[in-house]
């Protein structure tokens, strides 16, 4: 029920399109901005530009596209480190993630992984979590 075809949106799109990453090139959020530029300029038959405004921990490039003109035109790729991070660090990011953007789709998942030096004595969380509870112990991570 839920594979049915939608109706075009008027001559959407009728123009390039404009993919920005709130990051610097070369970067895992700039290389899945190309991948997306490229498929949907095949799928659309317009012009899909990849553009990088990099800064202040994706705010730049968030701020960019909040002010950018509502049309469907300019589409932030971002990370859950700018929509849910940055608003409690920065006192001003420029834009409300809840109040200027509408979510679209998910392009990628980034696990993440918990590692530790080879030679190190912690081998399981059970290790880490005794570790980082034990008195006078101070733990280091990145």
């Amino acid at each position: 029920a839920h594979a049915q075809v939608l109706p075009k949106a008027g001559d959407f799109p009728n123009q390039p399109i404009r993919l920005v990453s709130p990051f610097p090139p070369g970067g895992g959020n700039d290389f899945h901005m190309r991948l997306v530029s490229n498929e949907l300029a095949a799928i659309t038959g317009q012009p899909a530009v990849a553009e990088n405004r990099a800064g202040a921990g994706g705010n730049i490039g968030a701020k960019y596209v909040a002010d950018s003109k509502a049309d469907g035109y300019t589409v932030l790729l971002s990370q859950v480190s700018t929509m849910a991070v940055n608003p409690a660090l920065y006192r001003a990011p420029g834009f409300d993630p809840l109040k200027s953007f509408v979510p679209v789709t998910q392009v990628n998942a980034a696990p993440l992984a918990i590692v530790v030096a080879a030679n190190s004595p912690i081998k399981t969380m059970a290790d880490l979590r005794a570790k980082a509870r034990a008195d006078g112990e101070r733990l280091t991570y990145a």
